[in-house]
């Protein structure tokens, strides 16, 4: 089973039309784009033997994976996915491989490549609910949210425990503006991963989205102190706190990750929205 990271970086959507709110799928500022993604191989010589082949084959596997598995902790999305690439064509039946591959490109801003691979996984695997699941995430990137339902709800028939579907479900109806049944989908993701900060990141944004900004502050709040370290929950914070024209909070939390140039631009695109949450 492949167990993604809770705090995974991805590009699952694009830009709103509705107002400068994002999930934690996409973090985008004015200024940074805050991350919710491929080349042959040697042959071997006629004179070796099989089992010396076959362990040529294993360590240059062992290698590109490791290389694959750097590249990604390096948040090298385009580099992870061509290591996953080259695997996969050593090894064209490792349904493994290819997820990694497929969410590689997605976090690379390749969705619809992404879509494409997991399109075909799923002719083979129509049971298989972490490639329904990864599906329904690079459809979800594209904008193809009514398209991602479906699959979402099959993995929740499936697997009820999966907080990731749920809260996957909650974004995309959230941008199909049913934000009812997103509030929803991101308590019951909640109530199976309690405290879980990407859920609540989500949650306060859908919440932001819906026009109730001081529920979406405290939620973000809560999630900001349960994870210090993510700068993308951090510009959320710092996004939300503008809206509702505290506008020195939100200076401050800025400061933290962009440089004083960046600040200064972020600072004037949120007097455009200032007031929104009053």
């Amino acid at each position: 089973m492949i167990n993604e990271k809770q705090s995974e970086k991805v590009n699952m959507m694009p830009s709103r039309p509705k107002s400068a709110i994002t999930s934690i799928y996409t973090m985008v500022t004015p200024v940074l784009v805050l991350s919710f993604i491929l080349a042959g191989c040697a042959g071997f010589g006629g004179g070796a033997s099989s089992s010396k082949a076959k362990e040529d084959e294993n360590i240059i596997e062992s290698a590109m994976l490791k290389a694959a598995v750097e590249a990604e902790q390096q948040n090298n999305f385009d580099a992870a996915a061509g290591y996953y690439a080259r695997l996969l064509r050593l090894k064209p039946d490792d349904i493994e491989t290819a997820v990694l591959l497929g969410r590689n490109l997605r976090y690379s801003g390749s969705a619809n490549k992404a879509a494409d691979v997991f399109s075909e996984l799923s002719k083979s695997n129509p049971d298989n609910t972490t490639i329904k699941l990864e599906h329904a995430k690079a459809l979800i990137a594209l904008g193809e949210f009514g398209a991602a339902l479906p699959l979402l709800n099959s993995v929740i028939i499936s697997d009820g425990n999966n907080w990731q579907a749920f809260s996957a479900l909650g974004i995309a109806y959230d941008s199909l503006g049913n934000y009812k049944m997103a509030e929803k989908s991101f308590s019951t993701a909640l109530s199976v991963s309690p405290n879980n900060p990407v859920v609540m990141n989500n949650m306060a944004m859908s919440l932001a989205q819906a026009g109730r900004i001081k529920e979406a502050i405290s939620t973000l709040e809560k999630a900001a102190a349960l994870n210090r370290a993510s700068p993308h929950i951090r510009q959320n914070l710092a996004l939300l706190y503008g809206i509702n024209g505290d506008r020195e909070k939100a200076k401050t939390l800025a400061s933290m990750d962009l440089d004083p140039k960046e600040v200064e631009t972020n600072t004037s695109f949120y007097r455009r929205f200032e007031g929104a949450g009053q």
